[in-house]
């Protein structure tokens, strides 16, 4: 096997190993992918969302990406792209406090461009 073929082979597993596959883990690997896909250096995303119905029900839902392109190569058929992501949830639900425990994520993704090269 050459250099270049076991490279690709520990990409792939490293791909396999470092998505973690929940909400956080998905908010990761779409991170990585906008990254490797559009060819940006890095891009963020932080989202919040409040939703209140009464002073005993309300709750706060927030999240953060954040993705990198840090491969590309010079055909730029290959492509390697990296992302974190964490949650948080916090409220009060019927008069009673509710404060989750930030949730992290990570992803590795790799994208090859099939078709003819230009």
């Amino acid at each position: 096997m050459t250099s270049k073929g076991s490279i690709f082979v520990i990409i792939l597993v490293l791909c396999c190993l470092a998505c973690v596959y929940c909400q956080v883990g998905e908010l990761a690997q779409q991170a990585a992918q906008n990254a490797a896909a559009s060819g940006d250096k890095f891009n963020f995303n932080a989202n919040v969302n409040p939703q209140f119905t009464n002073g005993k029900n309300w709750n706060v839902a927030s999240s953060i990406q954040a993705g990198s392109n840090f491969y590309r190569s010079k055909d730029i058929r290959h492509s390697l792209g990296a992302g974190l992501a964490a949650t948080h949830n916090f409220g009060r639900h019927h008069g009673r406090h509710f404060n989750t425990r930030p949730n992290f994520g990570a992803a590795l993704i790799y994208n090859y461009k099939f078709g003819k090269r230009r």
